[in-house]
């Protein structure tokens, strides 16, 4: 097709890239969409085409209509967005699913072997948003213990253990009510975080799930066959499926059994040291979480289906909920004198110790009646469901095959196949500690008045209140995991600087004979190509970086179990002693304020509470950071994209999913395009990539189902930067496998099979991007020259071409400059010749209008 009449369509990675430097335009024009995630083109009209590539001026080449795809305000923006890293446990346990192994090879005896297959899918789902729904629970089980539990239940006027309680203006008449009064302002704390939950997911359904590809659609007797061969109520959907971005009303049954689970548990922790007729919410409790559990192995309740007596249950649940919630607040308001008091006080008298400390004669208050058990039974049903988790993945691994297809065998998987297991069992694990810091905090917050009280204060608290022993064991673990992890880290860092002060050109790290095929003249160990080689190796590190994270999941991970362990022989077994010896704290006297050791079991738990609450503001403030800061964002920003790009199916209150809106908007303005009988070279940079390569899955979709009227064969793909087989085939194999490339190649693929629309540029020195057909690490390449417009192409898979290996950075000092030239790394792509060049090619292999055939 001829380059005027094709527009080159710019989607930028997760960097948040501004629409004036992903168009390298000081002036542009919002066209279609909107400022979060919006179609641009350049506002001067001799600016609108993407001629001319700086850097070359003997090299003139003229570019197709520039359009631009900025969608990061999807994932960047207000500092408020980083308040979701506080529910990153609901986030890894969402994404945990995603990471299993890839799906065996067809044999002869597929059929047995698919179903064996597909009951281990069921079984890794279910498991799955049995977690999900268990760390709601403890969301909820942390919000009682600091609303219901600390100041309901311990906190009152006589105890003197609150009476520094700050700001006094509230707290002090608090303290002063009675212990159901108490309860049921407590009671506000769980269920308006349940509430301010439900709203944040009702406006990010509307602006994620709700969105939808308009355009095409297929006739009755067509439908009928998408329906049959593309069923909504599948298990698993693919990435070409139409339900994959279309996830609206799986996710909002999802979040009524969460919330109605939330609700109902928070009732039940408050009416549990009623008498009388309150039992009858400890039943709801049971009954529903028990509804929940069985519902979520119900296709047509966690797939697409729109079953409307789903929600008419839902609406019946909601009904005995709030009726429950209702009945309990009124009998803790007008019957208070019904209502047991929390009798062992503690006595404050004057005696002074030390600096002049007040002394406590304290006997420790019960703590709220079955809440130490159920936070207690919840750690330890996670820990099993992890289990079965663990052998599920097991299976599945030994199982998996290696798919014939485009980069066959494909990468070694990355956290050694086990990422579900390790990311739900980091998620536990976190939940875990997250609860023990808040609980821990607001403990300290309540004896001290301060909102920064001191490592002291926080280690003394389980003396002055009554914590679970759970939540105590928390922090004594994350204290460890902590020191053992920073060792690791350390020693890291360590070897990181003694390779990069004696970096060679045959280090391990790097791609043998890398510096040859791009440097063949050169000196490496001059000092400048010592510099280009450090750059090289820094291009290497993110393949290392998974084996890493893997042993200190499995520090967390043996820690878990080991605690686990102890608190299950002590709860079920009844070995006291040897619990009390591992991790009960020395009785050091009646002073709450002596310091213990600094090795104790109490004297850790205390620091790991610290170090929680610590983390949880670091991620507040780092996540902050990165939605507004650039280079912030470009370090970190990959985490973050990586788990927010799927669906919300495991756990509807995590993070939001950006593809939801992307791949939508993507389809919508392509199909546009070509209805108007123009060519699109989609032009995807880093996580751009992943969304480009899903967009070309559903409108291959579309094409199958409405071959009257295709599109695919007026687009062409250029990928840089590409994450597709280094990230994304690495620890997604079930979605971005070889067989998936292969597919995305062929959907490409031109007519007469002689070669693909689709081209991809990398280069060493970047650390996330890499080729598509080999790696990692790719084997040596000799580098794309296409001087003189004479492309030369190395070949790919079948003599087909696809990957063009870039020369970063150029070896010596440019012509009238005095300083060498810096590595681009990952960015920057498109202020070298060599991108125009490719754009061009690609819109070359589109075919013109007239000669597109009907998709049969």
């Amino acid at each position: 097709m001829n380059v005027e009449d094709v527009v080159e369509l710019r989607v930028h990675g997760v960097s948040g890239t501004p629409p004036q430097d992903l168009l390298d335009r000081r002036e542009v024009d919002l066209i279609a969409g909107d400022r979060t995630a919006g179609f641009f083109r350049p506002h001067y009209a001799t600016e609108r085409d993407d001629d001319f590539p700086p850097g070359d001026p003997d090299l003139v080449v003229h570019g197709p209509r520039l359009e631009g795809y900025a969608w990061g305000g999807l994932t960047s923006g207000a500092p408020s967005r980083a308040f979701w890293l506080l529910l990153l446990p609901f986030t890894l346990i969402n994404v945990a699913p995603r990471l299993r192994p890839a799906d065996p090879d067809p044999g002869s005896d597929s059929g047995k072997s698919d179903q064996s297959a597909l009951l281990r899918l069921r079984l890794l789902w279910l498991v799955c948003r049995l977690l999900a729904l268990t760390l709601t629970l403890v969301l909820v089980a942390a919000f009682v213990g600091i609303g219901v539990d600390l100041i309901g239940w311990q906190c009152g006027a006589a105890s003197g253990r609150c009476g520094k309680a700050a700001p006094g203006w509230l707290f002090d008449p608090i303290r002063h009510l009675s212990t159901a009064h108490r309860m049921a302002l407590g009671l506000v704390v769980p269920v308006g975080m349940l509430f301010l939950l439900w709203l944040v997911s009702k406006r990010t359904i509307n602006r994620y799930e709700r969105v939808r590809a308009t355009g095409r659609q297929p006739d009755a007797m067509r439908a009928a066959e998408w329906n049959e061969a593309d069923p909504a109520d599948a298990v698993e959907v693919p990435l070409a499926s139409r339900w994959m971005w279309q996830n609206e009303l799986p996710v909002r049954r999802l979040r009524a059994i969460h919330l109605q689970c939330g609700v109902a548990a928070a009732l039940a922790f408050a009416a549990a040291p009623m008498g009388g007729w309150r039992w009858l919410d400890g039943v709801l409790a049971v009954v529903v979480i028990g509804y929940s559990s069985i519902v979520l192995t119900v296709p047509s309740y966690t797939g697409h289906t729109a079953a409307m007596h789903w929600r008419k249950v839902s609406y019946g649940i909601w009904a005995a909920v709030v009726l429950a919630a209702a009945g309990t607040i009124a009998w803790l308001l007008w019957r208070p004198h019904d209502f047991p008091e929390n009798g062992r006080q503690c006595v404050v008298t004057d005696v002074a110790v030390g600096r002049s400390r007040p002394r406590f004669d304290c006997s420790k208050p019960q703590g709220l009646p079955h809440y130490a058990a159920t936070i207690l039974w919840l750690l330890i049903v996670e820990l099993l469901l992890v289990l079965v988790l663990l052998a599920v993945v097991l299976v599945s691994r030994r199982r998996a095959g290696t798919a014939r297809a485009l980069g066959a065998p494909g990468p070694p998987a990355g956290l050694g196949g086990m990422g579900t297991a390790i990311m739900a069992l980091l998620a536990v694990f976190l939940a875990s500690v997250f609860t023990a810091g808040a609980y821990m905090f607001t403990a300290a917050w309540l004896t001290s008045g301060s909102l920064h009280p001191s490592l002291r204060t926080i280690s003394t608290v389980s003396r002055i209140f009554r914590v679970p022993e759970s939540i105590l064991d928390a922090g004594f673990a994350y204290s460890l995991a902590v020191g053992l992890g920073a060792i690791m880290l350390g020693a890291r860092i360590i070897w990181f600087g003694w390779s990069m002060l004696h970096i060679r050109a045959n280090n391990s790290l790097l791609v043998p004979g890398s510096f040859g095929t791009d440097y063949p003249a050169e000196d490496p160990d001059s000092p400048r190509g010592r510099s280009i080689l450090r750059a090289m190796w820094l291009g290497r590190l993110v393949d290392v970086v998974g084996a890493m994270l893997a042993r200190l999941v499995l520090i967390g991970a043996l820690l878990s179990y080991f605690i686990g362990g102890v608190l299950v022989a002590e709860h079920v077994f009844g070995a006291n002693r040897l619990a009390r010896w591992l991790l009960d704290p020395a009785q050091v006297g009646s002073n709450p304020f002596a310091e213990p050791a600094f090795f104790s079991p109490q004297a850790l738990q205390g620091k790991g509470a610290y170090l929680a609450v610590w983390s949880i503001v670091l991620l507040v403030v780092l996540g902050g950071a990165a939605f507004r800061v650039a280079p912030t964002r470009r370090s970190v920003g990959i985490l973050w994209d990586l788990a927010s790009f799927w669906p919300r199916v495991s756990h509807p209150l995590a993070a939001p999913c950006y593809a939801e809106r992307t791949v939508p908007d993507l389809v919508t303005r392509i199909s546009f395009h070509a209805d108007d009988g123009c060519g699109v070279v989609l032009a995807a940079h880093s996580q751009g990539t992943v969304i480009g390569a899903a967009t070309v899955l559903q409108l291959r979709m579309l094409d199958e189902h409405t071959p009257d009227r295709p599109t695919l064969p007026r687009v062409g793909l250029l990928t840089f930067g590409c994450v597709l087989r280094r990230l994304y085939g690495r620890y997604f194999p079930a979605y971005f496998g070889p067989a998936a490339m292969d597919d995305v190649r062929c959907a490409l693929r031109a007519q007469d099979g002689t070669d693909q629309r689709w081209r991809n540029l990398w280069r060493y020195t970047d650390y996330l991007g890499g080729p598509v057909t080999e790696g990692p690490p790719p084997v040596a390449e000799p580098p794309w020259n296409p001087r003189g417009q004479v492309v030369a192409y190395p070949p790919g898979p079948n003599g087909l071409m696809l990957d063009l290996h870039l020369v970063d950075p150029p070896f010596g000092i440019a012509p009238g400059d005095t300083v060498y030239p810096p590595p681009l790394r990952h960015s920057d792509f498109w202020k070298v010749p060599q991108f125009q060049l490719a754009v061009v090619h690609v819109a070359g292999l589109i075919p013109e209008p007239g000669d597109v055939r009907p998709t049969t």
